[in-house]
């Protein structure tokens, strides 16, 4: 890349089109790891994308998940598409919390059961049987394939609850 090249795209991300900033900030993400990486995160997501739908721009950028699984709205949900596909890199704290707060944001239970497919961290057995627990029938069908992957991890999650060993 010519020198300042990173710098020229950083400028485009306020100030410009709407079209030139989203521009620039795909271009950031792409490049990879930078201190404009946050600005950019934001700028794509006001950019309105697609729901559901992992920006081309992010997709070899495991690094970001802890940046934005933490995050509400459709950054959360990158994050889950990116723990599907990083799920070695996935960190801890931020997916369990976004196990608990899943409840809030319903939309994040189809990119999480992709994630829960692929993500093994300690402490999810217990945590997955929480959220199964607390979801209506629709969103326990969408864990059904994901039960079968964590099947061990839920079993002895069930033993050691006392409430359950009676149902």
């Amino acid at each position: 890349l010519p020198d300042g090249f990173r710098v020229v795209l950083s400028a485009r991300l306020s100030g410009t089109s709407a079209e030139v900033r989203e521009a620039a900030a795909r271009c950031l993400l792409v490049l990879g790891p930078s201190i404009w990486d946050d600005e950019a995160l934001r700028v794509l997501a006001g950019s309105r994308p697609p729901a559901g739908v992992l920006p081309p721009s992010l997709c070899c950028r495991g690094d970001l998940l802890g940046r934005l699984l933490p995050l509400p709205g459709e950054p959360r949900s990158w994050g889950l598409l990116l723990a599907a596909r990083f799920p070695e890199e996935v960190p801890e704290p931020a997916f369990l919390k976004v196990l608990e707060d899943v409840d809030e944001e319903p939309e994040l239970l189809p990119p999480l059961a992709r994630a829960l497919e692929r993500v093994r961290l300690s402490g999810l057995g217990a945590a997955l049987l929480d959220l199964y627990l607390r979801l209506d029938n629709e969103g326990r069908d969408l864990l059904m394939p994901v039960l079968e992957v964590h099947g061990a991890e839920l079993k002895a999650a069930m033993a050691s609850r006392s409430d359950l060993q009676a149902v």
